[in-house]
């Protein structure tokens, strides 16, 4: 049973998927968990540049 809502993290995704040399791998890693969550139903190759809740934290009972 959810409890209550505890936290939520919003993040901006990167304008594009693209990772140039010595720059911190942000694109990498959304690239990356896009093509893991993609099979899932999570696809968010439509959303570059744009604010979203990357994670939802609840307490459960």
């Amino acid at each position: 049973m959810v409890d209550c809502k505890v936290n939520t993290l919003k993040e901006k995704l990167p304008d594009n998927l693209k990772h140039k040399v010595e720059e911190y791998p942000v694109e990498i890693y959304w690239a990356y968990n896009n093509e893991l969550t993609k099979k899932i139903g999570f696809d968010f190759t439509k959303y570059p540049g744009k604010d979203v809740v990357v994670l939802e934290i609840y307490r459960l009972r």
